[in-house]
């Protein structure tokens, strides 16, 4: 998904972080970028298999980041 996510407009970043917890960010320029993602129908089939093979549940989460720095 990575490759096609990086191909949509909007699209900033990405972080996936795999333990016993699988964690995927995905970073987007608006929420009208967001939902254009979320309608995409390769993410569709993607999220359907995920549904109905691979997790038993998962979260869904959209925020703002106003701001990001590191030291």
């Amino acid at each position: 998904m990575y490759d096609l996510a990086k191909s949509q407009p909007g699209f900033l970043g990405f972080k996936s972080v795999r333990q016993e917890l699988g964690i995927i960010i995905s970073y987007w320029k608006s929420i009208e970028d967001i939902l254009l993602w979320k309608e995409h129908t390769k993410h569709q089939v993607t999220q359907a298999k995920g549904i109905n093979e691979w997790y038993a549940s998962y979260d869904v989460e959209i925020c703002l980041v106003e701001r990001v720095y590191s030291m």
